[in-house]
Formats: C-alpha cells, sequence, structure tokens
C-alpha cells in the first residue's frame, strides 16, 4: 500500500510502498477514503524536520532537557543512541481520516466490515491507502455525512475540546485568535453552539473568511481588534478568547489579555508562548486554559 512518510533526519517527504498492516485484536482494518491535511500541525512537522541538528535543537529545548536527563541517568552511548534512532525513523504524516472497516478484530463488538468510520490518532489515522485504528479512536459517521466532510472529525474534535474549555453559554460572545483551519472550524462550531463569534489574523483574507463562515465580525489589525472589541461587547470584552495561532511571537496572548473582560477566559490551543502578562491577568482576574488535542 502507499503512505506518506517522512525522513525526520533529513526532511526528505515521500510517498512510499509499505506492507499493509493487518487486523489486531481492540481494533478494526479501515481502507482510507479521505484524509485530511492539517496544514499548521502538519507544516510545522515539516519544516522542524528540513531544519539541521542545531536548529532541531533550539526548536525543541523541551527534548534537550529530556537528553541531558538521560545522558546523566544513563549515559552518553545510551542518549547518542537514542537520539540516532530517533533521527532514522521514518514518520507517518497524518491524524486525521475517515474510510470503510474491511476487518475486525477480536474484542470489538461496536464495528462490521462496511462500516463507514472516521478516525483519529497521530499514530493509526495517517495518509495511508490501509491502516489499523483502534476501537476507540474511530467513530461511525452519520447518514448523510461524507466521507470528505468526515475525514475533518478529529481536527475539528481539538477545537470542540478548546471551546469547552472556555466554559461557554449560549449567547457567550468569543474571540478566535488565529483563523487557519482550527480558528475557522472553531467560528463555524461557535455559531453551532449558540455563540456570538469574532475572528483575528493577520491576513484579512482569513478574516473575510471567517465572517463567510459564521463570525459576527473580525479584524487583521491589533488596534482594529481592541476597538471592535468594544465595540461588539458594550465595552466589556469578550467572555472567552480561544487562541489557534502559531507563533513564537506573545502577541496573541498579549492581546487575548486585552480584549477578554474581567474574570473571562484564555484558552491558548494553538502553539504559542505563554508568557503571561500578569498585570492585565491579575486586573481583570482572568483565567488561562492549555487546552489539549
Amino acid at each position: 500500500m502507499k503512505q506518506v512518510i517522512q525522513n525526520y533526519k533529513t526532511g526528505e517527504l515521500n510517498l512510499v510502498e509499505v506492507p499493509a498492516p493487518l487486523v489486531r485484536a481492540g481494533g478494526v482494518l479501515v481502507r482510507t477514503m479521505n484524509s485530511a491535511v492539517s496544514v499548521g500541525t502538519e507544516k510545522l512537522m515539516v519544516n522542524l524536520a528540513q531544519q539541521n541538528l542545531l536548529e532541531k535543537a533550539m526548536s525543541r529545548p523541551d527534548l534537550v532537557r529530556r537528553l541531558i536527563d538521560k545522558i546523566k541517568t544513563e549515559g552518553v552511548m545510551e542518549a547518542y543512541q537514542a537520539v540516532k534512532g530517533r533521527m532514522e525513523t521514518l514518520q507517518p504524516l497524518g491524524y486525521s481520516s475517515a474510510g470503510e472497516v474491511i476487518a475486525v478484530g477480536e474484542g470489538v463488538d461496536d464495528f462490521k466490515i462496511g462500516d463507514r468510520v472516521a478516525c483519529g490518532s497521530d499514530l493509526f489515522a495517517t495518509h495511508s491507502e490501509v491502516t489499523w485504528v483502534p476501537k476507540n479512536d474511530c467513530v461511525k459517521i452519520p447518514e448523510g455525512v461524507s466521507y470528505e466532510d468526515a475525514a475533518f472529525a478529529y481536527i475539528a474534535a481539538i477545537a470542540i475540546h478548546a471551546i469547552r474549555c472556555g466554559n461557554l453559554t449560549f449567547g457567550s460572545r468569543v474571540a478566535v485568535i488565529g483563523l487557519g483551519m482550527l480558528g475557522q472550524l472553531s467560528v463555524q462550531i461557535l455559531r453551532a453552539w449558540g455563540c456570538e463569534a469574532f475572528g483575528y489574523d493577520l491576513d484579512r483574507k482569513k478574516v473575510e473568511l471567517a465572517i463567510r463562515l459564521g463570525a459576527k465580525d473580525g479584524a487583521s489589525d491589533r488596534h482594529e481588534a481592541v476597538t471592535k472589541a468594544k465595540l461588539q461587547t458594550g465595552g466589556n470584552g469578550f467572555d472567552a478568547t480561544i487562541i489557534m495561532a502559531s507563533t513564537a511571537s506573545n502577541d496573541p496572548m498579549d492581546l487575548s489579555a486585552e480584549i477578554t473582560r474581567e474574570k473571562g477566559t484564555v484558552v491558548a490551543c494553538g502553539l504559542v508562548k505563554l508568557d503571561v502578562p500578569r498585570n492585565v491577568f491579575f486586573d481583570k482576574e482572568l483565567s488561562l486554559v492549555v487546552s489539549r488535542a
């Protein structure tokens, strides 16, 4: 079967022939009909793999700290072998897909051959022709929903979880900072949730798209965002701000603190700096939640 893989050492991306997985207990074998490309996450992985060793280390200081700990506890050679093995591993890409069940493993009662399912996991729902998926990482696709739409289910679930972390109610006013795929999905989900969404992105075209998809308003300039936030909320600020941006800058955190109301919530889902502007958070008694996938 064909599968999209990346060489983490060289950054090379290829479509290769690999053996198809076998059905195992506790999961199902799925023939992929559609897989979604999560532009932000997968672009980040591709860019990281294409960096040299020093750049990789600077991009992932958390892994450097773990390497140092490993050297202290297990020695230099063990640490070297671990790094070498990780660098030479071929990494499949993709984590949200949809397809048809073609085999059912032992201990699985909820699925049968022929079921249409949406799958989600960076280990299993990859860009592959066939994949084995644990039963808890897939769900039946409702009638009337296409494979193409269902392939976004897991990505949308990330947005849904971030929205839930905001403790919103019907009619809540919510800002979404970063209008990539997750941000655009968040705007649409907020609208379905009965909330009023405001979109912010440096790219004006993305702001316009968010408005077409249901945002009440939006901005591509910080001053514009602050001004419109006051107008849209009667001067109070948004009940919650959800950060879906991916940047090394602390600007999304600073802006979210400025446009969120007193005792409101800032939800950080995107890959951003978390240098909390303490004075603003203190004055407004804001809550910060770091949402996970």
